[in-house]
């Protein structure tokens, strides 16, 4: 979508030009093209979203794919940033000064505060999106339990007017018509 309007789109963190395709990285930047090529990168780590919410038992792997997912957790970056980056969150890969000098990854020291809030930012929105989804499949869950459980007393006490009903024709103290009418209303 970034790359849609036409606009110049830069690394939020970098500031360095993205390309969407690798062959036009290339050509501009050569061996550095990887500083250059576009990634989506999962603020908040898919391993770490799934290994905190998969025990939630409101919470469906569908749910938590959608927050892995969503506009909020995901940053257009660099190849280079992303490939470094890997599983760790990013306060634990902006916040590591010598695995960064490692890589050969300089950031100014308002681009790493940037990064380590887009990271908390991510993981919060993260959490309250998952919180919200497992209590509205929690609601859903009482509701169906609701509507089986109130279909299973009106089947109840359909079949007690129903038997209490047959036994008084029977017994001759009510006419079919009278104990069908009965039934009916013990039912509605």
């Amino acid at each position: 979508n970034l790359f849609s309007s036409g606009k110049t789109v830069k690394d939020p963190y970098t500031g360095e030009k993205l390309f969407l395709r690798k062959q036009d990285a290339k050509l501009a930047y050569g061996k550095k093209w990887t500083e250059h090529l576009a990634e989506a990168d999962h603020v908040e780590p898919v391993h770490r979203i799934f290994e905190s919410h998969k025990k939630d038992a409101w919470v469906t792997t569908d749910d938590i794919r959608d927050a892995v997912n969503s506009p909020e957790n995901l940053k257009t970056i660099s190849r280079k940033l992303n490939n470094a980056k890997r599983d760790r969150t990013n306060e634990d890969f902006y916040g590591d000064e010598k695995y960064l000098e490692n890589k050969d990854i300089h950031l100014s020291e308002e681009a790493k505060k940037q990064a380590i809030e887009d990271g908390r930012k991510a993981r919060n929105q993260v959490d309250r999106s998952l919180t919200v989804k497992g209590a509205a499949n929690l609601g859903r869950e009482f509701h169906r339990a609701g509507m089986e459980a109130a279909a299973g007393a009106a089947v109840f006490t359909g079949a007690m007017a129903a038997v209490d009903n047959i036994v008084a024709v029977i017994e001759g103290k009510k006419e079919p018509k009278e104990a069908i009418r009965d039934i009916v209303k013990a039912v509605t």
